[in-house]
């Protein structure tokens, strides 16, 4: 009797270390999160008062059905249309301290673009700031929606997102399966302002190849290359990213009469086409429907 009173007390024992454990790993989960730049922030529960300095963060936010935890945004957050509601503590770069203090945010989640100076400032004054800034690829999108989705518990719903994106693409690409790439230009600016484009090193390379396309900047680095090089180039397709601020058929035209880019054969030919800027130049959930309107462009046939 004694020592079947010994074995079931280890047992109990066993069991209770095992329930511990869980415990503490559920609680490691939702409690600490290593941020891009190995930053740990602790939270003693999940945020409930957050503030977007990013765009591509606030539509993450709102797709993840965690648009009711956003207590403020950037003045670049502008989808979903319900974020509008929201106030603006200021632009990326230079937002207002004290308006973000006065918020009592539990969580500020900051990108690439937030300067060391503010997250550090934010920091000081004893507020939890994260900053997300991941790979440049459409793997790089996935992860920062996982993040996202871990920090407001809603792990199965970015899971489901990332899922419903790589579907989509999936479907892209069987519509150009075997087909001939082609090559192309995405301009950001041009002529005085500079010549700035998707180079190598940005995502939207990324999502250029997955298009069924070849970026002819692929081997350039830092947004920019020399109008010497783009001449040499020459791609089949320009495209020129429309913005709320811009008027893409007034760019056009510019582009089409302005040398050097009126020597382009994609100018001769008018192979100059639109897209949403803010879709291709913003890791989100809606990268997935960038790559699908780049491939209409590059690959019409198919659509």
């Amino acid at each position: 009797m004694k020592k079947k009173l010994i074995v079931f007390s280890f047992v109990l024992l066993i069991c209770f270390c095992a329930f511990s454990q869980s415990i503490d790993e559920t609680q490691t989960h939702y409690l600490t999160y290593n941020d891009s730049y190995s930053h740990k922030t602790t939270f003693e529960s999940y945020p409930e008062r957050i503030i977007s300095l990013t765009p591509n963060i606030t539509e993450t936010l709102y797709a993840l059905n965690a648009g009711d935890k956003v207590v403020a945004r950037s003045n670049y957050c502008n989808f979903p249309t319900e974020c509008l509601d929201k106030p603006s503590i200021g632009d990326l770069t230079n937002p207002s301290i004290e308006d973000i203090v006065a918020l009592k945010p539990d969580l500020i989640i900051a990108g690439s673009i937030v300067t060391e100076q503010t997250v550090s400032v934010l920091r000081e004054l004893g507020l939890k700031v994260v900053v997300i800034n991941k790979e440049s690829s459409i793997e790089g999108t996935y992860q920062m929606i996982e993040d996202v989705g871990f920090l407001v518990n809603q792990d199965l719903k970015a899971q489901e997102i990332i899922k419903e994106m790589k579907t989509s693409i999936s479907e892209t690409q069987s519509k150009i399966k075997n087909l001939e790439k082609v090559s192309c230009y995405y301009c950001v600016s041009f002529g005085d302002w500079g010549d700035y484009c998707a180079t190598g090193d940005t995502y939207i390379n990324d999502l250029i190849y997955l298009a069924g396309g070849i970026n002819i900047a692929e081997d350039a680095t830092s947004w920019a290359i020399n109008r010497e090089f783009l001449l040499k180039q020459d791609p089949e397709k320009v495209i020129l990213p429309s913005y709320e601020f811009s008027n893409f058929e007034s760019d056009k035209q510019k582009f089409i009469n302005q040398e050097p880019y009126s020597n382009l054969s994609a100018s001769k030919n008018e192979e100059i086409f639109t897209v949403e800027g803010d879709i291709f130049e913003r890791q989100s959930p809606r990268n997935s429907e960038a790559i699908l309107d780049l491939a209409k462009i590059l690959h019409p046939e198919s659509f």
